[in-house]
């Protein structure tokens, strides 16, 4: 009988996170499983956003081989942005691996698997980034009760509606349990987006134990009793890290006193709030510009209320962001993300070093620095991550009063976490692990043919250190 591999995605978990989590005796399964496990933080793929780590999680490759770089690219044109879909992933993941290797898969919630691609054995459940939720047929009659956020479907998550938002969870973890328990695979592929989307925007509740945030780890943590009888090989894992940072960075802001990005105005304009869960547009005005900068010198408290005195007088439901967008036409080159596209190439040193002297910028590199592969072509010319650890993170591709803000948020952090239990392994902390070897150690465990190319290496679950 074939041996059976589950890898649970916890979107965005830190250590320290998880650490308090198993203090408070929120997940006593999961902390079951680390207690007997190999375990260690798994560095995330630079930059450390989902799409490119969860990708890379699931090929085993770098985004130059996958071409996943983030949520959004630019057009070729430069007169917008493309949302990706599973269409721009130019790589066979696991799951996908597993069933032209003639054995079966069920994959949930992974990036990027809308629209789904056909295939023999491969059984999906569609992600949040759909237009809406798709399965696979075959498993129809357990996927039917699945609900989530969608980009056309708001989340009860946004609205502070507790009750439904658990019970849209509730929804998701008895589905994945469901098919855990009553489906035949050899891989189950399972990612939680639900750390991720709480950490965003109650990083702190999170950390003050919020009863009703606890509630939805602790249901989470029903799939983990389950998986410890249901596979020989379990592998928990996280695409990046999450901390609170006490600065945030407008790139374009930087790009703009370097003479390279032109901006635009806007006296109004429509916005999408939250570009992932919301179906529904806001209006959003424009506060003057003098009023903002003012603002922005305000310690965070008294900002905050001088914005409700605000909104009160404006009689709106207003969001404040100074409306100075770029104009990647007109500019030569210009921030997306954590890439900077340089429409003139041969400024593209002078941009690295620039970038590379600025305090708040962490790392830069030219693609071919970090990359190889077919679709090298599609990532940006620059990579570029905030300075982590003197606490600053990337704000938006907005051009704001100033290049750094003084402000305290959470967002993501380059370390996630690894966890991985057998019967083999013995317990330790191990060093080493990349995001690239998730992969080519699920295929080697299965008995099955691992790609040449591959930019991972198989995990030795005995020997670990």
């Amino acid at each position: 009988m074939k041996r059976r591999v589950a890898v649970i995605g916890l979107d965005g978990m830190a250590w320290h996170i998880l650490d308090k989590l198993f203090e408070w005796n929120i997940m006593p399964n999961l902390k079951n499983i680390t207690r007997k496990s190999l375990k260690g933080v798994l560095p995330s793929t630079i930059p450390p956003e989902s799409g490119p780590a969860w990708t890379s999680i699931a090929t085993g490759v770098n985004p130059g081989k996958h071409g996943i770089f983030g949520f959004t690219k630019p057009t070729e044109d430069y007169s917008g942005t493309h949302i990706v879909n599973s269409q721009d992933v130019k790589y066979l993941r696991v799951h996908e691996m597993v069933a032209v290797q003639n054995l079966k898969s069920v994959c949930v919630n992974q990036l990027l698997t809308y629209p789904i691609k056909r295939i023999h054995g491969a059984y999906v459940i569609t992600d949040w980034l759909s237009p809406e939720i798709k399965y696979s047929p075959e498993i129809a009659q357990y996927a039917k009760n699945y609900q989530g956020p969608t980009l056309g479907k708001a989340s009860p998550l946004l609205e502070k509606n507790w009750d439904a938002h658990y019970t849209e969870v509730s929804s998701r973890v008895d589905t994945v349990n469901a098919l855990l328990e009553k489906t035949d695979w050899n891989l189950f592929w399972v990612v939680y987006s639900e750390p991720d989307h709480l950490f965003h925007r109650y990083y702190d509740s999170v950390m003050r134990k919020d009863r009703r945030l606890m509630r939805i780890f602790a249901k989470i943590d029903e799939t983990f009793k389950i998986v410890s009888n249901t596979a020989d090989l379990i592998i928990v894992i996280s695409d990046h890290g999450f901390r609170k940072f006490s600065y945030g960075v407008y790139v374009n802001t930087y790009l703009e006193k370097l003479g390279l990005v032109n901006s635009m105005r806007h006296q109004a304009m429509k916005t999408i709030v939250c570009h992932r869960q919301v179906d529904k547009p806001k209006i959003q005005f424009r506060i003057p510009e003098s009023l903002y900068r003012y603002l922005s010198r305000l310690p965070s408290s008294i900002e905050l209320i001088m914005l409700r005195v605000y909104k009160h007088l404006l009689k709106a439901n207003i969001r404040a962001q100074l409306t100075n967008h770029i104009d990647p036409k007109f500019s030569k080159a210009f921030a997306h993300g954590f890439g900077i596209y340089v429409k003139e190439k041969e400024l593209i040193d002078h941009v690295v070093m620039y970038l590379k002297k600025a305090p708040f910028i962490g790392g830069a590199w030219k693609k071919e620095e970090l990359y190889t592969g077919k679709q090298l072509k599609a990532m940006p010319d620059i990579v570029v991550i905030p300075n982590y650890e003197k606490g600053f993170a990337f704000r938006s591709d907005i051009i704001a009063p100033k290049t750094t803000v003084r402000r305290d948020f959470s967002n993501h952090h380059p370390n996630g976490i690894v966890i991985l239990y057998s019967e083999d392994v013995k317990p330790s902390w191990v060093k080493g692990i990349s995001v690239y070897d998730i992969t080519p150690t699920i295929l080697n465990f299965l008995g099955l043919n691992i790609p040449g190319d591959t930019d991972g290496k198989v995990i030795d679950l005995k020997n670990a250190k």
